[in-house]
């Protein structure tokens, strides 16, 4: 790899920089949460379960989590969990 080119690791992202142009991608954190017995993986168990258990309801979900409900929309878009999904789930039952 030269030395115009370089990739680093920075929160979760890969950065990958040049001299001519600058790409973010992300990578890590969405195969983070789809393998087991990582914390991205047990918070998006955590948030999927308690979004079920009240029936969509992100209010009563970040209650339940002891977290605030932005936190709750944060985690829902950095998961890419269907939530539309889940609220059909509440009128199948």
């Amino acid at each position: 790899m030269s030395a115009a080119r370089e990739l680093d690791t920075l929160n979760g992202y890969q950065q990958i920089s040049s001299n001519q142009d600058q790409v973010v991608a992300r990578g890590t954190e969405r195969r983070a949460c789809e393998t087991e017995g990582t914390m991205a993986y047990a918070q998006r168990s955590a948030l999927e379960a308690a979004l079920l258990d009240n029936h969509g309801n992100i209010a009563l979900a970040a209650i339940q989590l002891r977290i605030a409900k932005i936190t709750v929309y944060r985690l829902i878009n950095a998961y890419d969990i269907c939530y539309v999904e889940i609220k059909a789930r509440k009128f199948a039952s």
